[in-house]
């Protein structure tokens, strides 16, 4: 008879030291108890005289060379398979704890849902009063400063409005004088000590007649052809949404505070007599004036110069129809220029012209016969 059949330091004892000396080299200390507990689990036989289960003393283990399979009370080979899965559960658990474990994925950060920016524009007409109550209002005069801290410029400025798009800005300022700038409905113009006057080209038309739109800070979706919030931002203090707004070619960017829906800046593009030009306008204070909310203090960023204007005298129908009337000056840009000789007004050949021309086509007349003596 094979001697290992018998002898547990060859079969499964003397596994068991080869097991736990292999984990000793690895630096591992396994739990003699739970390796106890699970060989106790593993090897339970039935008694073949109680029929109740037995188990082996587990003191015995200390001397791995004593217990042979009968002092177990159970053939030990048997049990091998069992043991073995025991003892894997239990030493390879702290050498996985030994090994570089994969951080668990974090969760992946939800995108913020944004407002609609249509809803921004309703939000930023309610914040000012609403329409309703500037169509009550029929033309409105602001008075205050305009100041250019970078040039140390201060005077001066008046800007009036009338129903339905017309408008008017006086700016007096030490050193530079008076310059007008206004729209009646149809001709856009500006006037200056310095540089005269002048009529608008269509680009600069096209802005001015928007800013000359009396209801324009209450109905801002006729502006734009589409618009898009972008994201959040902070500008000139504010915590603000971001909105990209469309017209035509044109590109604006708006900002509306977060907390009162108010509109705190634009910036956009503008058509000057120098080219296109960024601009930046930050309305960094609001006033009320008879239940109507209105921008009293605005930041503009033009050309690396920065243009200051405070309000503090705003007043409602009290503006005549006759303040938007053309300037003499500006009349005169508008009458035609005088017809050359021989033109008519519009540039083309007159009747007498005409008729000039072709006499020059004639040939010329014979000279008269000497008279005789």
């Amino acid at each position: 008879m094979d001697r290992r059949a018998h002898d547990g330091g060859s079969d499964g004892a003397g596994e068991l030291a080869d097991v736990l000396e292999r984990h000793a080299d690895a630096g591992i200390d396994p739990d003699r108890d739970a390796i106890r507990d699970a060989i106790r689990d593993a090897i339970r036989e039935p008694d073949p005289v109680t029929r109740r289960g037995r188990y082996p003393d587990p003191d015995g283990l200390t001397d791995l060379k004593s217990p042979t399979p009968f002092q177990l009370g159970c053939p030990l080979r048997h049990a091998r398979p069992l043991v073995v899965l025991a003892l894997a559960a239990i030493l390879v658990t702290p050498a996985l704890a030994l090994l570089p474990q994969d951080a668990p994925a974090a969760p992946a950060a939800a995108k913020p849902t944004l407002p609609d920016a249509k809803d921004l524009l309703r939000k930023s007409v309610d914040a000012v009063g609403g329409a309703e109550a500037r169509a009550k209002k029929k033309s409105m005069e602001m008075k205050g400063t305009m100041e250019m801290p970078g040039q140390n410029l201060k005077g001066a400025i008046v800007s009036r409005y009338l129903q339905p798009n017309k408008m008017l800005t006086v700016v007096d300022l030490p050193g530079l004088g008076e310059m007008r700038s206004g729209y009646d409905g149809a001709v856009g113009w500006s006037s200056s000590k310095l540089q005269g006057a002048r009529l608008m080209t269509p680009k600069e038309l096209e802005t001015m007649a928007r800013e000359a739109d009396y209801m324009k800070d209450v109905d801002p979706l006729k502006r734009y052809d589409t618009v898009e919030t972008t994201g959040a931002a902070t500008i000139g203090g504010f915590d603000c949404w971001k909105v990209k707004a469309k017209k035509g070619e044109e590109t604006s960017t708006l900002w509306f505070e977060k907390s009162t829906g108010l509109a705190r800046a634009v910036a956009m593009t503008i058509e000057t007599q120098l080219g296109k030009m960024p601009v930046t306008t930050i309305f960094t204070e609001y006033k009320e004036f008879d239940g109507i909310k209105l921008p009293v203090r605005t930041e503009v960023i033009q050309a690396g110069t920065k243009i200051v204007t405070a309000y503090d005298v705003v007043t409602f129908d009290t503006v005549d129809a006759a303040a938007f009337e053309l300037p003499t000056e500006v009349k005169a840009l508008l009458e035609p220029e005088p017809a050359e000789e021989g033109e008519d007004e519009a540039g083309n050949p007159s009747e007498s012209g005409k008729d000039a021309a072709k006499g020059s086509d004639k040939p010329a007349a014979a000279p008269a016969t000497p008279a005789k003596p």
